[in-house]
């Protein structure tokens, strides 16, 4: 709505824009490792589960795409996961895409949390 009404920034957007871009080393390396970490993790996770998943590795970014092997549709899968543990998988078909694939971001700090949560699904 600001975009619509006004013809510049919030004072307070700025300020908290300099004082990122201030402490923008910090700011990317917290991020960087918390990525390194997660991606480590879903390494681990894929190979174990290789007969469910697959994905070809992202070479930047927080975000990849992975192929769901299971006899069931992702659409599918994915309401069940979110209705029994609460966790969010965005399938292809939310971006037009025809596949059994899924997006999943590895770029927050609970993800270690959330791949946990899709482990218990994966075994009960």
């Amino acid at each position: 709505m600001k975009h619509y009404t006004s013809i510049c920034n919030s004072a307070p957007s700025e300020i908290i824009s300099l004082i990122a871009l201030r402490n923008k080393d910090k700011i990317l390396s917290r991020n960087n490792l918390i990525v390194a970490e997660n991606l480590k993790l879903l390494d681990v996770f894929i190979e174990r589960y290789k007969d469910l998943f697959e994905w070809v590795r992202p070479q930047g970014g927080c975000i990849g795409f992975v192929r769901y092997k299971g006899q069931e549709s992702i659409e599918s899968f994915s309401k069940r996961l979110m209705k029994e543990k609460g966790v969010l998988l965005m399938p292809a078909s939310v971006y037009d895409h025809e596949s059994n694939c899924f997006r999943i971001g590895f770029g927050r700090k609970n993800m270690p949390e959330a791949l946990g949560k899709l482990e218990e699904f994966l075994k009960s």
